[in-house]
Formats: C-alpha cells, sequence, structure tokens
C-alpha cells in the first residue's frame, strides 16, 4: 500500500480491485492490488503537416501547429473520457502522448479535407486576415509563405471531434516555469522572485504561497516569476503577399498580480522536472508571438506596417497579452525592430534608398532655399539703390518742369493774342459772305413764287381727277359704316341673347325652388300659403281691408289694451263679411291661392260669420290667427254664453305673441269678440288685430 501525490500539472488513474472502472484524482492510497497511472494536464503543441486541394484543384502543402490539452473547463466528464481513451492500456507519458497526437491527425487532416475542396485558393489566401486565430495554417506557393487560418468552421468542426476524447483546441501558447523540490517535511520559504506551489494532504486543489510549512503527503513546487526575453525574426506576409523579415522581442513574466493567474501558471506548467521549464515556456511564447504576429501583419498593407509601427506594435502586443492571460502570464514590453527583406527581395533597400535620395534632395533644397534668400537680398540692395537714384532723377526733373511751365505759359498768352485776331478777321468775312447769301435768297423766292403760279395752273387741271378718287373713297366709307353698323347690331344680338338666357336661368332656378318647396310641403295649398306669407300678401289684403272699412262703426269693439267696450256689432260685421267671398275669388283666380273652406261660403255667410254657437267662433279665430290655444281653451263649456280663448305662438318674421279673446254670445245679437295682443313688437300687434277687423 502506498498514498500517491501527482504534481499540479498531473491527475492520477487509479483502477483494479475495488473500483469499477478508473478513478481520477490528484491524490490516492493505493493498493497493492490497484494500478496507478499518472498523467499530465498540459496543453501540448502539434506539428502535423498535410497535403490539400481547393474547389478550383490547387494542390498545395498545408503544415498545421495546433496546440491540444484537456477540455475541464466545459466537461465535467472530461478527464473520464480522456482516460478511457488514452491513459487505460497505457504505462507511460510518452505512450499517452503517441496516442492523442494519432488520433488528432485524423480529426484533422478529415477536417481539412471536407474543408479546402469548399474554397477557391485565392478565397484561402486573401481572406486570411477573417479566419479564426485557433488553428494557423501554413501553405506554400512560388517559394513564398504565409501564415493564415481557416474559418471559423473548421475550427468548430475540429473541436467537435475533440470533444468525444475529453480534448479541447487552443491557441499555441506554453508557458516558462521553474519548479524547485522541497523538503520532505519542515518550513520552506520562496525567494522574492518565487511563489510556493503546494498539493497534497489537507489541500483541495493548490494552494499558493511565499512560504508554508510542508507537511507529509504534501508537495510543494517553487517556480520563479522573473520575466523572460524572448527575440523572434518572423518571416511574413502583408496584405499585397509581400514576404518580409519582422525582428521583434517580447518580454514575459508570470502574473504575480493575481493570486489566479498564479494558480493558473502553477495548474498548466509547474511540475516535477524543473530543467524543462524554461524550454516550455519558450517553445509557448514563441507559438503565441510568431501566431499572433503573423495574422496582424497578413491584414495591413506593407506601407500600413512600414509608417505606422507603433499603431502596429500596440496591436500586436494587445492580442498577444490576451491569450498569454490564460496562462497567467503577462505582457510587459514588445518591441518591433527594423523591417527586413527576406533573400531574393529588396523592397526596404529600395525604401531606405528612396528615403536616403529624399534626405538628399530635401538637403539640396535648403541649400537652394538659402541661395535664394542670399540672391533675393543682394537684389532688394540693388532695388533700393535704383529707387534712391530714380526718387533723386524725379526731383530734377520736377524743376525742370517747373521752368518749362512759365515758359509755356508765356507762349499761351502770345496764342491768344494771335487767336483773337484772326477771330476778328472771319468774323468780317462772315458778314460779307452772309450779306451775298441774303441777295440770292430773294431772287430765289422771286423765282420759287414764279413756279408756284405754274404748279396752281396745273392743279386745277388735275381735280377732275382728284373729284373720281373722292367718290371711290366715299364709297369705301360707306361699306366700312354698313359693316360697323352690322357688326354692332351682332353685338346687341348676343347682348339680348345671354340676356335672354339668364332670364331663363332666373326663372328656371325659381322653378326649380318652387318645385323644392312643394316638394318640401307636399302640400299645394300649404305650400302656397308660405309663399303668401313669405311675400306679405296677407299682410297687403290685412291693409287693403282696413282702408276698405275704415270710419264704419261695427258693433265690433277691438280692444288694444284690457279695457272694456260693448257695443252691438252682429249686423254690421255680417255686412262686412260678405264683401270677402268675391275678393278671395279675384284673389284665388289670380294667385292660384285657394282659402280656408270657412272663408268659401255664399253670400250668406261672411269671411268671420257670425256663428251659431262659441265653439264656431273659437275654431274661426283660432283658424284666421295660426296660432295654439293656451290652458285648454280652446274648449267651450256647454250651454256657456261666456268663453275666454288664450292663444300662443309665433307671429310672421319671428315674434312671439300672446292673445287674449274674450266672447259673449247672445240669440239675438250673436257674438260679441274682445281682443288683446302682446308682444315686444307693437306692429305685429296692430297687423294680428287688423286681420281680424
Amino acid at each position: 500500500m502506498r498514498y500517491v501525490i501527482a504534481d499540479p500539472n498531473q491527475f492520477l488513474a487509479v483502477s483494479g480491485q475495488g473500483i469499477r472502472t478508473v478513478r481520477v484524482s490528484k491524490k490516492a492510497l493505493v493498493w497493492p492490488t490497484q494500478r496507478c497511472v499518472r498523467f499530465t494536464a498540459l496543453r501540448l503543441p502539434h506539428q502535423i503537416n498535410m497535403d490539400a486541394i481547393s474547389k478550383d484543384r490547387v494542390t498545395f502543402n498545408m503544415p498545421c501547429a495546433l496546440t491540444i490539452g484537456l477540455d475541464t473547463e466545459s466537461q465535467a466528464d472530461a478527464l473520464g473520457m480522456y482516460v478511457a481513451n488514452f491513459v487505460a492500456g497505457h504505462s507511460s507519458q510518452d505512450a499517452i502522448n503517441a496516442a492523442v497526437k494519432a488520433n488528432i491527425v485524423v480529426i484533422v487532416q478529415g477536417a481539412v479535407n471536407r474543408f479546402c475542396p469548399e474554397l477557391p485558393f485565392q478565397d484561402i489566401f486573401e481572406k486570411r486576415q477573417q479566419l479564426a486565430a485557433k488553428v494557423g495554417f501554413l501553405y506554400y506557393e512560388c517559394n513564398a509563405w504565409s501564415l493564415t487560418s481557416p474559418p471559423t468552421q473548421l475550427a468548430n468542426e475540429i473541436e467537435q471531434q475533440l470533444v468525444q476524447y475529453g480534448l479541447r483546441l487552443f491557441e499555441t501558447n506554453i508557458q516558462d516555469i521553474r519548479p524547485t523540490g522541497g523538503k520532505t517535511l519542515g518550513y520552506v520559504n520562496a525567494h522574492p522572485d518565487q511563489f510556493l506551489a503546494v498539493t497534497g494532504n489537507g489541500i483541495e486543489d493548490i494552494l499558493i504561497a511565499k512560504s508554508h510549512f510542508k507537511w507529509p503527503n504534501q508537495e510543494v513546487a517553487v517556480f520563479s516569476v522573473e520575466p523572460i526575453t524572448y527575440e523572434i525574426d518572423i518571416e511574413a506576409m502583408s496584405q499585397e503577399k509581400l514576404a518580409f523579415y519582422l525582428p521583434a522581442v517580447f518580454t514575459v513574466s508570470v502574473d504575480a498580480t493575481s493570486h489566479d493567474s498564479l494558480r493558473l501558471f502553477a495548474r498548466r506548467f509547474v511540475g516535477s522536472d524543473p530543467s524543462s521549464i524554461r524550454q516550455k515556456m519558450m517553445v509557448l511564447i514563441k507559438g503565441v508571438a510568431e501566431g499572433e504576429t503573423r495574422v496582424l501583419a497578413a491584414s495591413i498593407s506593407i506601407e500600413e506596417l512600414f509608417q505606422s509601427r507603433k499603431a502596429f506594435q500596440e496591436n500586436v502586443s494587445g492580442h498577444i497579452e490576451s491569450e498569454l492571460s490564460k496562462y497567467g502570464l503577462k505582457l510587459e514590453n514588445a518591441n518591433i525592430k527594423e523591417l527586413k527583406d527576406i533573400s531574393g527581395s529588396e523592397y526596404f533597400k529600395y525604401l531606405r534608398q528612396k528615403a536616403h535620395s529624399a534626405a538628399i534632395n530635401q538637403s539640396k533644397v535648403d541649400v537652394a532655399e538659402v541661395d535664394a534668400k542670399g540672391t533675393v537680398g543682394e537684389r532688394e540692395r540693388k532695388l533700393a539703390t535704383e529707387q534712391t537714384v530714380a526718387r533723386l532723377d524725379a526731383e530734377t526733373q520736377a524743376a525742370k518742369n517747373v521752368q518749362t511751365q512759365a515758359v509755356v505759359k508765356s507762349q499761351a498768352a502770345l496764342d491768344v493774342l494771335n487767336a483773337e485776331c484772326n477771330r476778328q478777321v472771319l468774323l468780317a468775312k462772315l458778314v460779307t459772305s452772309n450779306e451775298v447769301k441774303i441777295k440770292e435768297t430773294e431772287l430765289q423766292r422771286e423765282v420759287e413764287k414764279k413756279r408756284a403760279e405754274v404748279n396752281t395752273e396745273r392743279l386745277r387741271a388735275e381735280n377732275l381727277a382728284k373729284t373720281t378718287v373722292e367718290a371711290e373713297s366715299i364709297k369705301l366709307m360707306a361699306t366700312a359704316k354698313a359693316f360697323a353698323r352690322q357688326a354692332e347690331a351682332e353685338a346687341e344680338l348676343f347682348v339680348a341673347t345671354k340676356k335672354a338666357e339668364a332670364v331663363k336661368l332666373t326663372y328656371k332656378a325659381q322653378s326649380e325652388g318652387l318645385h323644392e318647396v312643394l316638394k318640401a310641403f307636399d302640400n299645394p295649398a300649404l305650400a302656397m300659403q308660405y309663399l303668401m306669407l313669405e311675400k306679405g300678401l296677407f299682410q297687403e289684403l290685412a291693409a287693403q281691408n282696413a282702408k276698405a272699412i275704415q270710419g264704419l262703426n261695427p258693433k265690433i269693439s277691438v280692444w288694444n289694451t284690457e279695457g272694456s267696450s260693448g257695443s252691438d256689432s252682429g249686423k254690421t260685421l255680417r255686412d262686412i263679411f260678405q264683401t270677402l267671398p268675391p275678393l278671395l275669388a279675384t284673389v284665388t283666380d289670380q294667385t292660384s291661392y285657394v282659402p280656408p273652406s270657412w272663408l268659401q261660403g255664399g253670400g250668406q255667410q261672411a269671411a268671420i260669420d257670425v256663428p251659431p254657437v262659441a265653439e264656431t267662433a273659437v275654431t274661426q279665430i283660432i283658424d284666421v290667427l295660426g296660432m295654439e290655444a293656451c290652458d285648454n281653451t280652446a274648449t267651450v263649456k256647454d250651454k256657456a254664453t261666456t268663453h275666454t280663448l288664450l292663444l300662443a305662438g309665433i307671429f310672421v318674421g319671428g315674434a312671439s305673441v300672446l292673445v287674449r279673446c274674450r266672447m259673449a254670445y247672445d240669440a239675438g245679437s250673436g257674438v260679441t269678440l274682445e281682443i288683446a295682443a302682446r308682444s315686444l313688437d307693437a306692429e305685429v300687434c296692430e297687423r294680428i288685430v287688423n286681420s281680424i277687423v
């Protein structure tokens, strides 16, 4: 029986008596009938060289550099799957690694064979900057090579195949370690640039400390956080397929500021072989630095890389530091040296020559500018001298001009005297010449007079011809006047026609309006009454009737106030109303208005006939006024000799009216009526009274 403890980067696979399949742990008590195998959990780089063919049948060699390790982060049973597929049946780590690599070769070769025939070779080359950084491929063509990566789908396909073995695909990153052994039992201290990674009895995972008391069944590994400087001379290719060497220096160290980073670093790299730690770290740094640098260099042009070296350096540093952080490392410094030409290329040589020539030319330009300034200064001094001389010459010439002006003024005065003399001489000559011309004009006038007399005789002979011409002119004028009169008549006809059309349209509109009124009332008699009200015909009839009986003394007393009157009016009222039927017949013939039936009686009954009973009188008054009875006053009590009728309504014009009619019935004299009207419009009251009278 023995107690076995695994290193920080190792696991134990125990099988045998009491274990159904395999038990995986960091520490175990192994019985004689059990078997215990150590295996590491390091992410190991693998180099695979494959032949591939593109969609356009271009064959090329594709060396593949990738890192494979246990997928302990996303798969809980990754260790079990790894042990079942690779650890079982092998007793050494080398045999396990060989089995892993054999399976990886099959998986990657199959994925490449399925992926490459789907893309043309040019697309694989030109789109390399868009490819995932998890798998790096190197392909060759015309002695020029470049690092590129397949699309994410290829990496995903490889990862899907690795999952069944408990493996995972990582970037090519390796860390450096410096483990040291500890005492069997006692207190262990680390140097200032070191940390302790403790595993074993009483520790669940890994304990990171600067000092620790080591107990039995515990392992203490010491690792250094000293920075490592790595120089690389990368052969890369730019976006425009130009190959070059990219010298760079990277300084990497363990991130000692975070315990999580220290624990991650110890889990990945701290083992039992201190001599190989630094070598492994160098391999890791080389893989990460070369991979990221090649990918980024292939995504930009050589001119951008040459002009923006600082930005490129910051971009490379960011990508490398991001990848190193997965191993608990950090990038301390990154420097990009001068770019160099590869064998057979002289691009940078010519760039340097171009810069050298540009500097020489600039120096020549500077010298020429200095010479030009000297020449300009000399010319400026010469110009100033010439300007001074010219100013002095001008002053001398001005003095000469003053003298010349005095001479010219004297000469001008002399010329004026000469001109005056010449003018007087010329004037005398003109006077003499004009007198001669006047005489010639008088003689010419006499000649013209004689000539006019001759022309007069000639014109008399021509008058006859002119008379004929005048006759023709008069005839033409008469014809023009006739045409003018015809045009005027046509204009008057047009105006009359338009007026007739306007009248026709007016009557047509009135006819349509009357038609709409008749249609709205659906009663010709009612529509006619409305039109008579609208035109004020009833008012006119009432006014004429009032004039007809003006001055009479009827026995009907009409009051505008609430006073009383009681004279006998039966006979006179009947006489008046007997005149209404002939009048209404005339109105009907002229206006087609049919009066109410109670107005169409013969000579035996007037317009408002003296009713034999009070009920008839009430009905007639309501019909005449066209108002509504109030408080049931339209009904007369049986055998009553007196009655009061109250009416209310809206008269023509929109005025509100209240009417009270008091009636007294006597068999001998008939009905005696007293009427009182109330309205805000006095004229309305007068019309109501006149309509009854």
